[in-house]
């Protein structure tokens, strides 16, 4: 929503329109636009930081909210699709335990942990040079 917005302001869309458009008050696409331009709470010290590093750090600037799973989303949804929901709990066990087991049993199997990193919904990871980790 909020790349919506920011290429509707860029086309010349008043930001009082797109915020209306989307049924959010006009304060929120003047928000929007801020951070997009570097402007804002903390961006004085992240441009600092960021121009200190000599081009040795990149941004990517990411939404507030991205419906795409990330590789740890698709660890736990297959760690939920295989294992603790489809069994319930004996006398005495305890979820914590169970979860921390199977956890642990899927981060010794890379077999099964690298597909969640080359999935299409996160190919963005494939561009990053990683020295550990399941992405390598």
């Amino acid at each position: 929503m909020r790349f919506i917005a920011l290429e509707r302001m860029a086309e010349g869309e008043s930001p009082a329109a797109v915020s209306a458009s989307f049924g959010l008050h006009r304060t929120w696409a003047y928000k929007v636009r801020a951070k997009a331009r570097g402007r804002g709470k903390g961006a004085r010290a992240v441009r600092d930081c960021v121009a200190a590093l000599h081009g040795k750090l990149t941004l990517h600037f990411l939404p507030g909210y991205a419906p795409e799973p990330n590789p740890d989303e698709l660890a736990w949804s297959h760690a939920k699709r295989t294992g603790n929901a489809r069994r319930p709990l004996r006398a005495g066990e305890h979820l914590e335990d169970r979860i921390e087991s199977q956890l642990a049993d899927m981060a010794a199997r890379p077999d099964l942990i690298r597909p969640f990193c080359r999935h299409p919904s996160v190919a963005y990871i494939a561009d990053c040079r990683v020295t550990s980790g399941c992405c390598t």
